[in-house]
């Protein structure tokens, strides 16, 4: 499983030298694990009535993994596994049991059971404002059947029972469940389409206000006719029901993202990037409100040697909603990347964005009575994410992401600053 880090704004390679306990196959069953140490950092700075504050996280966890299994993933597997989580102010202990089926018929047709049970228990000692202990349970079963070499079928289920210590007006039970069925279509090695339709629903016994259903249609599209061409598609529309009297209001959101690739002449090539995200309430309130947001990155892109990649380009950002035009802006920024992979056991993500963000409703010379909600600001945006495995079983890997606003209005001035690192034994 890969682990996306969504802080960034740079494409995330998460997955070969975090890759947990990858089980070796055997008849009888084998037995591997991990264990880690690493250090959390988040701290946020920002004014409140001219004066300055000061949030800050700092968190030292371990982790351990063991796992037993047996048979070739994918076909006929099963895996046991067992782990724990100790930071400073809590402690997780989970147990999860997955296994797999090849089903007869055409290779790829399979069946899944992924089982996931979780305790988490704050310390007497904790600095949060409000520990509450509970129990996740988390279910997740798969079907697939390759119609031809083309074409499969697939529906999966994933289900979530959550049970607090404590009920509070923030800390809810609930049981979220989530079926789709999709088509998916390949009809190369390089080309696959995946449409389909996803049901989701949630009960919430202490809240029935904010139960409710949704039904998100879906498409992802990926073509990489070669290494320096392709195209990534992503896209669903949800229609999310509330109960009738709910304090919350039923809704549209589409959500697309899409990156193209393509090559220029040699080395040189060049990237188109976009996201987008639209809400239609039925109604409209101060906090519930219509809005399209946007964000389109260009880029031209440099390879050296294949093991640096370069891009450069421009950002344009918008968010309108004409029900709260406080909230409307207009964002631009210069964008510099690159990825480094000094070996194969090592390699470097870096972005650096310079922009500005303009709010309409802003002005310069504002007085108290017409003061806008925000002001404009400049912005950096730094981030980096590392990865080096220096020995047999043994990687390090590190997050950064700094992000300070320097605005018109002074009292509005903030950074967020993140920084994750962790030291990992696999065996």
């Amino acid at each position: 499983m890969c682990i996306t880090a969504r802080a960034a704004l740079i494409p995330i390679r998460w997955c070969q030298l975090l890759s947990p306990t990858a089980a070796r196959a055997a008849g009888s069953g084998s037995l591997s694990g991990r264990a880690e140490i690493g250090y959390d950092s988040f701290e946020e700075r920002y004014s409140i009535v001219d004066a300055d504050t000061l949030d800050r996280i700092d968190e030292w966890r371990s982790r351990f993994h063991l796992s037993w299994a047996r048979g070739r993933y994918l076909e006929n597997y099963f895996q046991l596994e067992g782990r724990a989580l100790v930071g400073q102010d809590d402690a997780e202990t989970a147990v999860r049991v997955r296994a797999m089926r090849q089903l007869p018929g055409r290779l790829g047709s399979r069946l899944s059971i992924d089982a996931d049970f979780l305790h988490r228990a704050f310390s007497n000692n904790t600095d949060l404002q409000f520990p509450n202990n509970y129990n996740r349970v988390l279910a997740h079963s798969y079907g697939r059947v390759v119609i031809s070499p083309a074409v499969a079928l697939r529906v999966i289920d994933r289900l979530e029972v959550l049970n607090y210590h404590k009920r509070t007006e923030f800390d809810y039970d609930y049981t979220r469940n989530q079926i789709s069925l999709a088509t998916e279509y390949g009809p190369g090695a390089t080309t696959d389409l995946s449409a389909g339709i996803r049901e989701t629903s949630i009960s919430i016994p202490d809240s029935m206000q904010i139960e409710y259903t949704a039904w998100t249609p879906f498409l992802i599209f990926r073509s990489t006719p070669s290494l320096s061409h392709s195209v990534f598609l992503n896209a669903n529309a949800e229609r999310r029901l509330y109960r009738p009297g709910s304090t919350r209001l039923s809704f549209w959101n589409v959500v697309a993202s899409g990156r193209a690739e393509w090559a220029v002449k040699g080395p040189i090539g060049a990237a188109l990037e976009d996201n987008a995200d639209w809400y239609d309430y039925d109604g409209g309130t101060g906090i519930y409100f219509d809005s399209v947001e946007n964000r389109t990155v260009l880029l031209a892109r440099y390879i050296f040697d294949g093991r640096i990649r370069a891009e450069a380009g421009g950002a344009w950002g918008i968010f309108r909603s004409g029900q709260s035009p406080d909230d409307e802006y207009d964002e631009f920024g210069a964008v510099m990347r690159a990825s480094v992979t000094p070996s194969q056991s090592a390699w470097i993500d870096v972005e650096y964005e310079r922009g500005r963000r303009s709010y309409p409703s802003f002005s310069p010379n504002e007085t108290f009575d017409s003061a806008s909600v925000f002001s404009d600001y400049s912005y950096h945006r730094v981030a980096l994410l590392a990865a080096w495995q220096f020995h047999d079983g043994l990687s390090v890997n590190a997050f950064f992401d700094y992000q300070p606003e320097d605005h018109e209005r002074k009292g509005d001035d903030a950074t967020a600053t993140l920084f994750s690192a962790n030291l990992t034994w696999a065996f």
